[in-house]
């Protein structure tokens, strides 16, 4: 009993010599370490700015200060994706704990991919659209205007809708007890995570730029289609091809018909008045139809204001290819000739005829 009073009386010594209550000691040597959890927040998904915090530690993210129009674009796409979630509670050991965090990022990877595939349908249209090469190719290559507008038109595109291209990435937060708090060791590894392949402002513009470049290598040449502009002083046209004339009564066919290449180049973006509804002329449900890579031309009869009507749709590559042709190829000729022969002595794939142009009195076509 006497040796225990004075361990006691050393220890009390010891407490009054480091300026401690017997009290205050007690709560030292046995404070409780507050959980983790409690301070790396409650909500389970959260969304960085560019002064963001994860689990109320501030990290460092790139802003678009110095990056020009699509830099600032794409540095806009990746904080709007940029988000953490908590998956799974944290674990304590001690006075070091692991919370496990999932990061959602944008994918440079996933946005870079299938570019090329995209701006070729772009090129196309203006390829289609072109009279000569001089206006896609320049020295052997698209001219950059083209292809700058292509890929403006993609990109711009994808990065209004950035979720498509962002990525799940697990990472645990290392935490250790100092003795107050809870703190992060290693927020400079929390930081590249976040980031992964994404650019700085100093690079995002270099970056798009060799995204660019990239793209534009993986193009295909297109080809030009040929136009046959029939010159204006030529009065005969080339000859049509026999074998691309046909004639059916079934709609199908002529449905088959309009979706050959040469057709849908030659319609493009218009609507067609003929479509498979229309009420035929039942004693010559015929249609007939002509399309070669210059020409389409669709002839039927149809029920109109219960009368028959003759119907004629044509499209044509150029506008050379529409012709008013005088009998006698002058003003005031008294030459007078039938339509019919008149228009193959013209080569005429569709002819319309029209009035006498002189005959005892001057009349206007």
């Amino acid at each position: 009993m006497r040796r225990f009073q004075r361990l006691f009386s050393l220890l009390l010594s010891l407490l009054l010599a480091l300026g401690l209550t017997p009290s205050a000691a007690a709560l030292s040597l046995f404070q409780k370490i507050p959980d983790p959890q409690e301070s790396l927040g409650t909500e389970l998904n959260t969304a960085l700015s560019a002064e963001g915090q994860v689990c109320g530690y501030a990290v460092s993210l790139p802003s678009e200060a110095g990056a020009t129009e699509n830099g600032a674009a794409l540095l806009r796409a990746a904080a709007a994706v940029r988000r953490y979630a908590l998956p799974s509670a944290c674990t304590v050991d001690g006075k070091t704990a692991a919370q496990p965090l999932r990061l959602t990022r944008l994918d440079p990877a996933l946005l870079a991919a299938g570019l090329a595939e995209e701006m070729t349908p772009l090129l196309q249209q203006r390829v289609d659209a072109a009279l000569s090469e001089d206006e896609i190719y320049e020295n052997g290559s698209y001219r950059l205007e083209l292809l700058q507008s292509a890929f403006q038109t993609v990109l711009s595109a994808r990065l209004e809708a950035p979720e498509r291209y962002a990525e799940d990435v697990d990472f645990i937060l290392s935490l250790a007890w100092d003795g107050e708090s809870w703190a992060a060791e290693n927020l400079a590894e929390l930081n590249a995570a976040l980031l992964g392949a994404l650019p700085d402002a100093a690079s995002a513009d270099a970056w798009v730029f060799a995204l660019f470049e990239d793209a534009a290598a993986q193009l295909p040449i297109l080809k030009v289609p040929e136009h046959y502009t029939i010159a204006e002083d030529v009065l005969v046209a080339p000859a049509p091809n026999p074998a691309c004339y046909g004639e059916t009564k079934d709609p199908a066919v002529i449905e088959e018909l309009l979706q050959r290449p040469e057709a849908k180049r030659l319609i493009g973006e218009e609507t067609l008045v003929w479509n498979r509804d229309i009420e035929l002329f039942r004693p010559s449900p015929v249609i007939r139809y002509y399309l070669d890579e210059t020409i389409l031309v669709l002839v039927w009869q149809e029920v109109e204001a219960r009368g028959c009507g003759t119907f004629c749709e044509v499209f044509i590559a150029d506008g050379s290819q529409l012709r008013r042709r005088i009998a006698g190829d002058e003003p005031f000729s008294y030459k007078f000739e039938s339509a019919s022969r008149f228009a193959q002595h013209s080569n005429a794939v569709l002819a319309l005829g029209g009035d006498f142009y002189h005959h005892g009195r001057v009349r206007c076509v």
